[in-house]
């Protein structure tokens, strides 16, 4: 008997060591790292059908289009024109292609300029397209971002935007000097501080764009991510918000400023857009969406959204990029009650002003359980 205990024994250490798992974690299902697991393989994109076959499409309009450029043109024409070249047959050639996702979208993209790469002999470098026909422009504003105004520039400048509007307002160190240095934009200086959000309002006034794009001069975004939020409003969305949700934690750990946030959205029948508003970049705004609110309500962003709401414009918060981690930290958004916060309270509160006067004090909300009617005794 002892002998046939110490022979399983020997068996039992040449087997591998599972790590046995108790009877509290039998019943709260699969462990830690078997749940990642399954959350990724849910969250891979789905191998798409004739996915090969749209990439060499791709590659041999490309081709195409570089062949279109003859050798007057490419000694003659300045880079910039020859950009929109390709990007508009970039932009025709996604008009006739089917729906893609984003992974294949890029991979597309790639092809297409390597086929222009290969018949032009342009140095392509890190160029970005969008696919869309309408004129996309940026705004950007700046207030003493010499650290970080280049960064977001380098990035501008690997779209082919038609037209850049950079506000700088109140700066003090060489923020304006690297943005003329760097590009032809069109400059409006001001020596007083304005603030981001008049700055975007003057630029908004300026864009003569279909779409605008508006950033700010502190926190560089990839030019890849900035393509969904032009591509959205092109297909017809008037706002499209920076989708910050997944960057926010739970509700308990929420500050005023995020709690205000989706209190507006709630109370105006949007709660989809959760914690999204027009006070987080990027975002973008067709140019019929900033005529209709009227620039100088941008100036008070949260005020702006409302007003779309009111106007029954198309908001949507189609893509995300995280500004929380790359926003600095200064002393005026730091710590509770920071004059930041109170600013972006203070404009939420206007926001729901507007929106009382204009739907009254129950605004949408009915009252169905109490008669308000006076009788006369």
């Amino acid at each position: 008997m002892r002998r046939r205990r110490t022979a399983r024994r020997r068996a039992a250490s040449r087997r591998p060591i599972r790590a046995r798992r108790s009877s509290r974690q039998k019943r709260a299902g699969p462990s830690r790292t078997l749940r990642g697991r399954r959350r990724l393989r849910r969250s891979a994109p789905a191998r798409e059908p004739n996915a090969a076959h749209q990439l060499q499409l791709a590659y041999a309009a490309g081709r195409q289009a570089g062949a279109a450029l003859t050798g007057d043109q490419l000694r003659h024409t300045p880079d910039e024109d020859v950009r929109q070249q390709l990007h508009a047959g970039w932009s025709a050639w996604y008009a006739s292609a089917r729906t893609m996702s984003w992974p294949l979208y890029r991979q597309a993209e790639a092809r297409y300029l390597a086929g222009c790469a290969e018949t032009s002999g342009l140095p392509i470098g890190d160029w970005v397209m969008l696919p869309t026909e309408q004129r996309v422009g940026a705004v950007v504003t700046v207030m003493n971002e010499q650290e970080t105004i280049g960064g977001v520039l380098a990035e501008l400048q690997r779209l082919p935007l038609t037209e850049l509007i950079v506000v700088i307002n109140g700066s003090r160190d060489a923020s304006y000097d690297i943005v003329r240095s760097q590009t032809d934009a069109t400059i409006v200086h001001t020596h007083a501080p304005l603030g981001h959000d008049v700055g975007r309002a003057l630029g908004a006034k300026l864009a003569r764009a279909d779409v605008v794009l508006f950033l700010d001069g502190d926190i560089p975004v990839k030019a890849e991510e900035l393509v969904p939020f032009a591509l959205t409003a092109a297909q017809g969305s008037d706002i499209v918000l920076n989708d910050i949700s997944p960057y926010v934690g739970r509700f308990e750990d929420r500050d005023a400023v995020t709690m205000v946030k989706e209190f507006v959205n709630r109370v105006m029948g949007r709660g989809d857009l959760g914690i999204n508003s027009l006070t987080a970049v990027p975002h973008a705004m067709r140019s019929e969406a900033i005529a209709r609110i009227g620039h100088p309500h941008l100036a008070v962003p949260p005020k702006a959204q409302v007003l779309a709401m009111l106007h029954g414009l198309v908001i949507r918060a189609a893509a995300s990029v995280d500004v929380i981690a790359g926003n600095r930290t200064r002393a005026m958004n730091t710590g509770q009650h920071n004059p930041v916060a109170e600013l972006i309270v203070g404009d939420h509160l206007e926001a729901l002003h507007e929106a009382l006067t204009a739907q009254g004090k129950r605004m949408a909300f009915p009252d169905p359980y109490r008669r308000r009617v006076m009788t006369m005794a």
